[in-house]
């Protein structure tokens, strides 16, 4: 009930950003200096936004760093931050949030010209399980989904790492009631074959951060994949489909990219990945 009512609001969107803007839309396809995938919702004006920071219990996070194009601001006492005229799209709008020992969270919506308000929900980062480079290793949730990895890793300038990797994971179901919350950005991504905005119908997302025993933050070493594993959520095991797109979260632009594909094997969604963040099983929605 939770995925249709955030489907129909999005496809809703997505109407919306299309009977008001179509012509704004033509003229800059036909700027071949203007055709990005952003250029479908507008553009750049000044927006109003105030939010609420927790954590998965509902309890307000203090001092987390909330960030909208160029503009920053702190979470009070309460959870709460302000940011007045920031730089957003007319019909979208990016908003990124970090705190120590929390994964980041972010929201992607539609601005109004009125105050935009937002709840974001955060998650620790704290590790599962700790494995070792150069050999290969299972990292596995209670609820079965897994992460296989053979063992190469890197930092992020690309030089091979050796030693302990702690492993951070998290499995964010379909039926989980605070989906909408936790989940970053919103479900829509760019279609390659348009380049337009699509809804996704998600069946699960997964997040992995590797981190080093400095704290540094580490990939999976170039030409190297680690297998990921996830459980299909009970409700739409009858209906999910035998493959299916993976979508990578793009962290610095707020929407979902395509890469890859998921195989259904018994209850399970089963596909190789070549980086870690967030990974969605999606399709596009029926009707979007």
């Amino acid at each position: 009930m939770l995925m249709k009512k955030i489907q129909q609001l999005l496809k809703l969107i997505i109407a919306l950003i299309f009977i008001s803007s179509c012509s704004d839309i033509d003229e800059n396809f036909n700027n071949a200096n203007s055709n990005t995938f952003l250029e479908n919702f507008g553009n750049e004006v000044s927006r109003d936004f105030m939010g609420e920071i927790v954590d998965e219990n509902n309890n307000p996070i203090q001092n987390a760093q909330v960030s909208i194009g160029n503009l920053n601001a702190s979470t009070d006492g309460n959870g709460v931050f302000i940011i007045k005229n920031a730089p957003v799209r007319e019909k979208f709008a990016f908003i990124k949030v970090e705190k120590v020992g929390y994964v980041s969270g972010s929201r992607s919506l539609v601005p109004s010209s009125e105050m935009n308000q937002v709840k974001i929900m955060m998650f620790s980062n704290a590790p599962v399980a700790t494995i070792n480079s150069g050999v290969a290793s299972q990292v596995t949730l209670p609820n079965g989904t897994k992460v296989d990895f053979d063992g190469a890793f890197s930092d992020s300038n690309g030089n091979t790492y050796s030693g302990v990797v702690n492993v951070s994971m998290f499995h964010l179901e379909t039926s989980n009631d605070n989906l909408s919350s936790l989940m970053p950005g919103m479900l829509i991504a760019k279609s390659d074959d348009d380049n337009l905005p699509k809804v996704l119908e998600t069946y699960g997302m997964l997040h992995v951060e590797l981190t080093g025993t400095s704290g540094q933050k580490l990939q999976i070493a170039p030409n190297h994949t680690a297998q990921i594993t996830m459980k299909i959520d009970d409700s739409q095991i009858a209906t999910s489909p035998n493959s299916i797109p993976l979508w990578h979260f793009d962290e610095e632009l707020g929407y979902w990219v395509e890469e890859g594909e998921a195989i259904k094997q018994g209850n399970n969604y089963v596909g190789n990945v070549s980086h870690f963040s967030w990974w969605n099983c999606d399709q596009f929605s029926a009707s979007a």
